[in-house]
């Protein structure tokens, strides 16, 4: 099925000629509308006012996205490198060849690797929006290779969030009720600021509530960025030591205000399980379930029995056995986070403490209901948010642990104002969409990880094994990915003894080179690799260590069904739509004939060279559910548009397939009440106490002695605690501590070659500074723009200029973490905070797989002050 294949132009309140698709710059995925001009150039973008996700709206980024377009140094043919040496800064010597020639040989590598030892290649992209889709996981898992790495996202976002998420809330990640709650926590959290999956329609919805004085935001966090400088409150925290917090936070509500959702916990979490002096669930005749004791005729009795009074607290015997519930064992573990030793280590006042626990208290509305389309549902508008800020540090998994117990203690979970879930568990067929919550023997949520690729879930544990590759995932029974170990196996062979390293990658929307890791491990790292391919827009730092470099698109080139299939929960209507062209690149694509509009293309003539074709149309029928008359012969040849077509009417409808898309391509539809606010329906239970983790460290501590390799263990805590990490207390003279933070006017590393963007950030000198507060710069002989040095307890170091502000925490020195670059179109003054990171096993979470990234640093003026 082949058109022009561009996006219908139409009019609309801006006028005519406009074209609705989607913009990918960040995870956000707003709809757009972009207008092309009599000459036929994108001159214009506007949000989509049809589209209920981001209501119109768009930022800076997004305006100014049809830049790229234009760039001067984009790859508009294969190229072969012709240098055989490799390093930061070496010339590759590039030479174009013809799509035939690349093709032929990427694929016959590919197919001989699949062949000997397919666990040796490694596919690395971040392009979430076919991730998360069908397509991409369809060419991998038919390929038959072992699945594929986001790398700089699995190593800094999401370690705490994810496996979490679907612990707890039945879903990938989650998000504050922007309409009902009336108390929001930001802990190192951009919610509703610069970038979140839910920005736009959280800014829009708080920036009306907040004209009526209906919401607080609190921002914990040592710099006072975008989203703390539009707080009510900003709570300057000292880095890595917000779980203290959040613990003395419970230990105020459970044991001194008494302030809990009683109901919430003895029927939709695990706090009634007995729990032995061991640690572990007390249970019925040995079996799977859980015991809970119940006060009408003083007995232990299963958890799904007939329970009459269910405790809720207390010390009890069973059998001889001395037990307390899950919840009595929370409230003895949280005693010790008093508000005076909250405020010893992370310098947040007692009397904050207390604040903060008191006014998030008394906004959860325990006992409140509030009438959704005619339901009476629970009413809890207080809760949480956080992402890298809490997730970055050595202790990361303990950290995500102790966030958890605010809402779930409050039973603010998918309901009206509490913490909502983006349930990928709402499978299937749009028009036959269900939403499922599955529960394990113990009646716990049990989800897992609806990923694919090798991420995984948090509950249940994964078996421990002996691991496959040199990412030891397999020694990571709870944490969401491993790539991190890819890197210090690779600088402690010896030590970790890892399986061989990868011969093949193969990478897109993924510059693993500079957003990893110093550029000196990453380095050595891709020099172990015999051959790269890199499928880029323009080169970047990654594409100088490629054998061969392929032309990607522009997103406003790109078709993509479901770049957002917007299935999370709260008020709001449901939406599915994604890219479509608006115009078409100035090359040529890999199948002659066919226009150019999508990486799938290349995907798939690799899999019909390779020999696999027929095994990506099974999985891919697999993965997309596709039904009669939509499902692909495995014998047949389609192209990516037939696919396209096909999963299109299989999810909305016959007639509903490439030309509805491209003329119109924006699917909405009414949640109903369940949707919208799912957690009362269902009777899978949530956790307060993690009775899974001891056992899962049990198993990773026997294999790892097995293996004659060291493996940090001592984090598989059935309930969190606080524990420093590498910088904590530092001595002098390395006794500052550096975060990096978000700028509102880039995304990620991918836009700094725009040239709207770039003049932005250089007018204010967001990427050349580093933030220092007023007290701290004095006692240093700092001045305001003078030139510093950083320097790292490692030895590590970057030069900035100095930006004295009282907008950051006194201990603390920040700056932006998405800056520096060597390849063409880079600016060498910028401060590379990934070159300041360092590779070792004091700052890995062996549990999460997650990077500490509060690095200790002295800063030491340069002399240009005046």
């Amino acid at each position: 099925m082949e058109t022009d294949l561009l996006g219908a132009r139409s009019g609309t309140a801006y006028g005519d000629g406009w074209v609705r698709s989607t913009c990918t710059i960040c995870l956000n995925r707003c709809g757009i509308l972009a207008h092309i001009a009599d000459d036929g150039v994108v001159d214009k973008i506007l949000g989509d006012p049809a589209n209920p996700h981001n209501h119109g709206r768009t930022c800076a980024k997004g305006d100014s996205g049809f830049e790229g377009l234009r760039d001067p140094d984009r790859v508009t043919a294969p190229m072969r490198r012709t240098n055989p040496d490799k390093g930061v800064g070496v010339d590759p010597g590039w030479t174009e060849i013809s799509w035939d020639e690349a093709l032929d040989e990427i694929a016959g590598r590919l197919a001989e690797i699949r062949e000997t030892e397919p666990e040796r290649f490694m596919f690395s992209t971040f392009d979430a929006f076919h991730l998360r889709g069908a397509l991409v996981p369809s060419f991998i898992h038919g390929s038959g290779l072992p699945g594929y790495s986001t790398w700089s996202a699995q190593i800094f976002c999401g370690n705490n969030v994810h496996g979490i998420g679907y612990m707890n809330l039945n879903g990938f990640e989650g998000n504050p009720d922007p309409k009902y709650s009336k108390y929001i926590m930001l802990f190192g959290s951009q919610f509703g600021s610069v970038v979140h999956y839910d920005t736009m329609h959280a800014t829009r919805t708080l920036s009306e509530r907040r004209d009526d004085d209906d919401v607080k935001v609190v921002a914990i966090d040592p710099v006072c960025g975008a989203a703390a400088s539009r707080a009510e409150q900003w709570v300057p925290i000292r880095p890595g030591t917000d779980a203290a917090l959040l613990l003395g936070m419970v230990d105020q509500l459970v044991n001194e205000l008494d302030i809990y959702d009683r109901e919430f916990l003895l029927n939709k979490t695990n706090a009634p399980y007995l729990v032995g002096p061991d640690g572990y669930y007390l249970r019925h005749d040995g079996g799977d379930k859980p015991l809970v004791w119940d006060n009408a005729d003083n007995s232990a009795k299963p958890f799904d029995g007939d329970v009459r009074d269910m405790a809720l607290s207390g010390n009890f015997e069973v059998g001889g056995v001395k037990a307390g519930t899950a919840f009595q064992a929370l409230r003895d573990h949280v005693r010790r986070y008093s508000p005076e030793y909250v405020e010893e280590v992370t310098t947040v006042p007692a009397d904050t403490v207390r604040q903060l626990a008191r006014e998030f208290g008394e906004a959860s509305c325990i006992g409140e209901t509030i009438e959704i389309d005619g339901v009476e549902l629970p009413y809890r508008p207080a809760t949480v948010s956080w992402y890298r800020g809490l997730s970055a540090h050595k202790h990361s998994m303990l950290n995500g642990l102790a966030i958890i117990l605010l809402p779930t203690i409050m039973g603010a979970i998918d309901v009206p104002g509490g913490l909502l879930s983006d349930p990928y568990s709402l499978k299937g067929k749009v028009a036959e969409r269900e939403y499922s919550c599955p529960a394990s023997p113990e009646g716990l949520i049990s989800q897992g990880f609806l990923g694919g690729g090798r991420v995984g879930g948090l509950y249940p544990p994964r078996k421990v094994r002996a691991p496959q590759t040199p990412e030891m995932f397999e020694l990571l029974p709870v944490g969401p990915y491993g790539a991190i170990f890819y890197l210090l196996a690779s600088e402690n062979e010896e030590v970790y003894k890892p399986p061989p390293f990868p011969k093949m990658m193969l990478q897109y929307h993924s510059n693993l080179m500079k957003t990893s890791g110093p550029p000196d491990v990453m380095e050595r790292f891709l020099k172990r690799f015999e051959f790269i391919v890199s499928v880029t827009r323009r080169p970047d730092e990654t594409t100088e260590f490629a054998d061969i470099v392929l032309p990607d698109l522009h997103y406003l080139e790109r078709l993509v069904p479901f770049a957002y299939q917007h299935y999370a929960s709260g008020d709001g209507d449901l939406a599915a739509y994604g890219p479509k062209p608006v115009v078409h690149p100035p090359f040529e694509g890999p199948v002659p004939g066919e226009r150019y509009v999508d990486i799938m293309q290349i995907f798939l003539e690799l899999a019909r060279r390779g020999g696999f074709l027929s095994d990506v149309y099974e999985s891919f029928n697999t993965i997309a559910h596709l039904k009669e008359p939509w499902k692909l012969d495995p014998q047949a040849e389609y192209s990516y548009t037939d696919l396209v077509d096909r999963w299109l009417q299989n999810e909305f409808g016959e007639g509903m397939g490439l030309e509805w898309h491209l003329a119109d391509g924006l699917w909405t539809d009414k949640k109903t009440v369940q949707e919208k606010y799912p957690r009362p329906f269902f009777d899978a239970r949530a956790q307060v106490y993690f009775e899974f983790m001891p056992k899962a460290g049990e198993d990773v501590r026997r294999v790892t002695e097995e293996l004659d390799i060291p493996w940090e263990t001592d984090d598989y805590q059935a309930l969190p605690d606080w524990k420093p990490g590498p910088a904590y207390k530092r001595p002098p003279p390395h006794d500052l501590y550096m975060v990096n933070l978000k700028v509102p006017h880039h995304a990620l590393g991918h836009t700094h070659k725009n040239p709207l963007l770039t003049a932005v950030a250089s007018a204010h000198n967001d990427l050349r500074s580093v933030w220092i507060h007023p007290e701290t710069a004095r006692a240093r002989g700092i001045v305001d723009g003078e030139q510093v040095t950083i320097e790292t307890f490692e030895g590590r170091r970057q030069t900035a200029a100095a930006r004295v502000t009282q907008l950051v925490h006194p201990e603390v020195v920040a700056t932006q973490g998405c800056g520096g670059g060597w390849s063409k179109g880079s600016n060498s003054d910028e401060v590379n905070f990934n070159a300041l990171l360092a590779i070792d096993e004091d700052h890995i979470d062996f549990l999460s797989g997650a990077l500490d990234c509060v690095i200790s640093v002295r800063v030491d003026s340069n002399g240009s002050g005046h």
